[in-house]
């Protein structure tokens, strides 16, 4: 029994040095937004990474949302020799610099709808659409963890497909993001040893402690 002792507890020592691999961190979040109607450039701030000790930031996730209401009015001339027929939509394309990369582009189309407008009538079509893209960094953290800014700007236009008629299109539409960043964090190698290690230094000592009462008594 001496040389099982001796041996969980040499291989508790060992194993001791691997470090808190079962622990971690919650990951924190922030998120910012922004929306304006037309055509719009904005400069998104953000907070950066809050590290708690014993930990170091190991990545970044940045979802980025991109979202559009807005309508578009089809009018057709009263003098028109035939309907306006076809289909019409809206699209907002948002452009952003995420720190340590080039830039990027996120493009929202919203649904086509059908037009039908008689000559001498006007016709308004309402759009709502989301569109999303996700980045997760793994390196170049280092501007993270400071407060740091997003670059954005969003372009409106409409997009149609008429024929037929004397037509005027008209738009008014408001463009948004929304940008949530995640900072997720793993521990430092501290030599504070596993679970596993624990219960057999505890068994260990716990064998220890018979062997002397055996011998006392």
């Amino acid at each position: 029994m001496k040389t099982l002792m001796m041996a969980g507890l040499a291989g508790a020592l060992t194993l001791g040095t691997v470090g808190m691999a079962w622990a971690g961190a919650m990951p924190q979040t922030e998120t910012q937004s922004y929306s304006k109607t037309t055509n719009w450039t904005s400069t998104l701030s953000f907070a950066g990474a809050s590290v708690p000790a014993g930990y170091h930031l190991s990545s970044v996730t940045l979802d980025v949302s991109e979202s559009l209401n807005g309508v578009v009015t089809v009018s057709n001339a009263l003098k028109a020799s035939s309907s306006a027929t076809g289909s019409v939509s809206q699209q907002d394309t948002l452009t952003f610099t995420i720190p340590g990369m080039t830039q990027d582009s996120l493009t929202n189309l919203a649904p086509f709808q059908t037009v039908d407008v008689a000559p001498g009538s006007s016709t308004p079509f309402s759009f709502s659409n989301v569109a999303t893209q996700s980045y997760t960094l793994n390196s170049g953290l280092t501007p993270f963890l400071t407060p740091w800014m997003l670059p954005v700007s969003d372009i409106d236009r409409t997009v149609t497909a008429l024929s037929g008629g004397t037509t005027n299109v008209g738009n008014t539409n408001t463009g948004g993001v929304s940008v949530t960043a995640t900072y997720d964090f793993a521990a430092n190698a501290t030599g504070v040893a596993e679970p596993f290690s624990v219960a057999m230094l505890a068994s260990g000592l716990l064998s220890l402690a018979l062997v002397r009462r055996r011998r006392r008594s």
